[in-house]
């Protein structure tokens, strides 16, 4: 079994599960079978156990530490799953609710009291094309994404797309294992988060355009719990030191992290010691990196999720593709808790869905066609999970797409490239 199956499996069965409702092992590592499928339906359970749908997180505080202490953890890993499996709108309200529960939305929400200033004096740009200008300056490229939210990996291959034709050459990414280029495809254990199809896309694309892969990110055991956080920065900024820059002084890199891990200066209200990986990365380099967020600025499935000023800022593009807002005085405006950590905020619009059925972001990649799932596959009641693979592939290769279509409601489209695939369905 894949150190990623085992993984999950142990979460299921830490969830409440059986052995026999989390499936055999045997069964479990079959190929026939899409691990995540199984695990959403679990955490699915989990989570209406405790909060039933149509029910509001509880005002009083001791009822929702109460709550977060049960679902919390669950509600993460919900939304981790929901995006594995095409439901991206609702891996963002799994995390949500989750960010409900813990209050994070208003301690990272709080407007500055320049920001309305600010919003109706700046000018809207292509984020493409603004951060490919920037990047003509400078050898590192950080951009962060929401680990949950696939439409950050479709602006990512967007965005390397084009650094690759500007001079960048090397990709260093979170989530890759040990060994990213062990297969000469996408494998399961290519990265955990990398199991999501969207992501896959963007390393198959990113493979074929020839970047160079490198793995920065290390588990190891021996660090204590107090001090895993700042050592994980420092050593994953040594590591893009020893694994790049030693061998190889010139190279352009593209790194690509989660959440705050771009941020160049101590965060607000946090240690003194509390210093990021970009922020490490610049100090042992001597490289001054372009840090760009794109993981405050979108569309959430509660308007009371989002941001302050999103709303505003969104206002003032009218594209659909994602946009920066530039200042009179020629710098890029960032807004919310990375303000004066990150040189650009990409802001991405609030996407409709388009006539496929997926996300209108889907528009970002436009290698990416409509295919119509065949009536064949349609479930008579119930639910079911439709993946593609190329024809012949490796069972353990990452999906081209993987949708979960429903009897009561119009199926949507796979997304994929030109091709030929096989689908699986799976109850």
């Amino acid at each position: 079994m894949s150190p990623f199956k085992k993984l999950i499996l142990a979460a299921m069965l830490s969830c409440g599960a059986t052995a026999a409702s989390a499936s055999s092992v045997a069964e479990y590592n079959s190929p026939d079978r899409y691990h995540w499928w199984k695990y959403l339906q679990l955490l699915e359970q989990t989570v209406q156990k405790d909060i039933p749908a149509g029910s509001t997180v509880p005002a009083s505080d001791a009822q929702r530490m109460q709550l977060l202490r049960a679902v919390g953890s669950p509600l993460q890993r919900l939304g981790t799953a929901r995006a594995m499996l095409g439901d991206s709108m609702g891996a963002i309200a799994a995390f949500d609710t989750f960010e409900q529960l813990t209050l994070y939305q208003q301690r990272k929400g709080q407007p500055h009291a320049d920001d309305d200033a600010r919003l109706a004096a700046a000018t809207p740009r292509d984020a493409i094309q603004a951060i490919v200008e920037a990047a003509s300056k400078r050898q590192i490229v950080i951009l962060n994404e929401s680990h949950h939210v696939p439409m950050h990996r479709a602006f990512a291959a967007a965005l390397a797309r084009e650094l690759r034709k500007v001079g960048f050459d090397t990709l260093a990414v979170e989530t890759f294992g040990a060994t990213p280029d062990a297969w000469p495809y996408i494998h399961e254990q290519t990265g955990y988060y990398s199991n999501e199809p969207v992501f896959g896309h963007f390393l198959r694309e990113a493979r074929q355009d020839g970047w160079t892969f490198v793995q920065y990110e290390e588990e190891r055991a021996d660090r204590s719990a107090d001090d895993y956080p700042r050592l994980r920065e420092l050593e994953q900024a040594e590591n893009i030191q020893s694994r790049i820059f030693a061998s190889r002084p010139n190279a352009r890199v593209f790194i690509y992290v989660g959440y705050s891990h771009s941020v160049e200066t101590p965060i607000a209200n946090k240690r003194e010691d509390d210093v990021r990986m970009a922020s490490h990365v610049r100090r042992i380099t001597g490289i001054d990196p372009l840090t760009i967020d794109q993981t405050i600025m979108y569309a959430h499935a509660s308007p009371g999720a989002e941001q302050a000023s999103y709303q505003q800022a969104q206002a003032k593009s009218h594209s659909q593709f994602p946009f920066v807002l530039l200042a009179p005085g020629g710098q890029h405006e960032v807004f919310g808790e990375y303000r004066n950590g990150m040189d650009m905020q990409v802001i991405h619009p609030r996407y409709a869905d388009s006539a496929s059925g997926r996300p209108g972001w889907y528009a970002m990649l436009p290698q990416l066609q409509p295919h119509t799932i065949p009536a064949s596959l349609y479930p008579a009641t119930g639910r079911k999970l439709i993946t593609a693979r190329a024809t012949g592939a490796d069972p353990h290769a990452v999906p081209y797409d993987a949708i979960v279509i429903s009897a009561d409601a119009p199926a949507p489209q796979l997304m994929l490239p030109p091709g030929s695939y096989t689908l699986r369905d799976s109850l």
